[in-house]
């Protein structure tokens, strides 16, 4: 159901109508072809409907009214298309008087309103998306955190095995080693022994040949 609200472009309504801007849903934006002030003062009132409602985009159609005084035009069609489609939006030729395109003219606010709607539900579902792939990234970049540390771990972990090796074969060789010099050491002093023995008995045994002469 359409609720239609007529707005005047008089000082004394501007209140009202800026409250009307705020809440309508869409326009129809209307000059007569017959009169050029009309057409020349549309793009200020698009412009009063974006301050009103600080937005760009809203459903609009461009209305081209009493189209039953052709004798009478003053604006071109050429010149109502070019501004409708710089705005974006359907350009109607109308009579209020022979009620032409009237219907129509409602027809295409509806289609417009339902083209933003449309347009809204897929910003909407986008940005659900967004969401879910965000969300999905962050997942995946804690998963990868954590398979890091756990590998940083597990690596720690072989670092330690590995160091307990290192030492154990350190602590065996200098183990050796201690052996190997405390064995030499015996050796070496068993090989003392017997020379000492040797030159004990060797000086014996020339002190008993000069006692014997």
């Amino acid at each position: 159901m359409l609720d239609i609200l007529d707005t005047a472009q008089y000082e004394e309504f501007t209140s009202l109508r800026d409250q009307y801007m705020r809440t309508s849903q869409s326009f129809i934006i209307l000059f007569s072809i017959d009169s050029r002030t009309s057409f020349d003062s549309l793009r200020d009132y698009r412009e009063t409907i974006m301050r009103v409602r600080d937005q760009e985009k809203f459903p609009v159609v461009l209305c081209g009214n009493k189209s039953d005084l052709e004798g009478d035009r003053l604006v071109t069609d050429w010149e109502a298309e070019e501004l409708a489609r710089s705005w974006g939006c359907p350009y109607v030729k109308t009579s209020a008087k022979t009620r032409l395109n009237v219907d129509e003219v409602f027809f295409e606010i509806v289609r417009e309103i339902k083209k933003e709607q449309a347009l809204l539900g897929a910003g909407k579902k986008g940005k659900k998306k967004e969401v879910k792939k965000e969300k999905k990234v962050k997942k995946e970049e804690v998963e990868e955190k954590e398979e890091s540390k756990n590998l940083g771990c597990a690596r720690a972990k072989k670092e330690s095995g590995e160091e307990k090796k290192l030492r154990k074969k350190a602590v065996k060789e200098d183990r050796q080693v201690k052996r190997e010099k405390k064995k030499e050491l015996k050796m070496m002093y068993r090989e003392e022994t017997i020379k000492e023995r040797t030159r004990q008995a060797t000086g014996t045994l020339e002190n008993r040949t000069i006692l014997h002469l």
